[in-house]
């Protein structure tokens, strides 16, 4: 399901046998997602599939979601759907090897984590549907990192400050203290061993200052 204001997809379940009370639950726990949100919800636009059955729209009705069939061979008139379905198989599925109902389960939440939260959207200025437009930065200060998903089919990509830049967001200078350099200091080993290790500082130590 996708919503046509924000562009944000729901997941509602996966099967190979979609039949006519699969589908009537489906539309329940649509409801179940949607919460107190539930009552904002005007319209749900569907083709005439046989597994969208009088239970389907009845569940809809109840909460008072107004159903609207396409026309025959009309993709046009629910565009914004049909453009998720073509999406999500030439970006994802034709990219897949599926294994199972748990696996395509599995990268469908994933792709929707990316969907929702950083794939761009024109209608949006840009924006995802659950992120709005970050705010400009200096890409003096800052480093674009890709961070693959789905085994690295899809990518998602965030802004990182640069190690000069992390510099500069510390603290200032008075607000640090000098300990002194022979001072020996115990910290936990990097080799996760629960044994405590002593290391002498090579340099001068710093501290905040309270």
């Amino acid at each position: 399901m996708i919503e046509h204001a924000t562009r944000r997809i729901r997941i509602l379940g996966v099967t190979l046998h979609p039949t006519g009370a699969w589908t009537a639950q489906q539309a329940r726990n649509l409801l179940m997602d949607l919460g107190e949100q539930a009552h904002q919800v005007k319209f749900m636009i569907r083709d005439r599939g046989s597994n969208y059955t009088a239970a389907f729209d009845a569940v809809l009705a109840a909460t008072g979601i107004r159903t609207v069939l396409c026309n025959v061979r009309t993709p046009r008139m629910n565009a914004i759907a049909e453009r998720w379905i073509g999406g999500c198989p030439r970006e994802l599925l034709d990219r897949t090897l599926i294994w199972n109902e748990n696996h395509l389960r599995r990268i469908l939440r994933e792709y929707e984590t990316h969907h929702n939260q950083h794939r761009p959207h024109r209608s949006l200025d840009s924006a995802a549907p659950l992120k709005p437009l970050p705010e400009v930065v200096d890409l003096e200060q800052h480093r674009v990192r890709r961070h693959p998903r789905v085994g690295g089919i899809i990518n998602d990509r965030g802004l990182h400050l640069t190690g000069a830049a992390q510099v500069s967001a510390l603290p200032p200078e008075s607000a640090w203290q000098v300990l002194d350099p022979g001072l020996t200091c115990g910290f936990c080993s990097v080799d996760r061993r629960s044994t405590p290790v002593k290391w002498r500082p090579p340099i001068n130590e710093y501290r905040l200052v309270a």
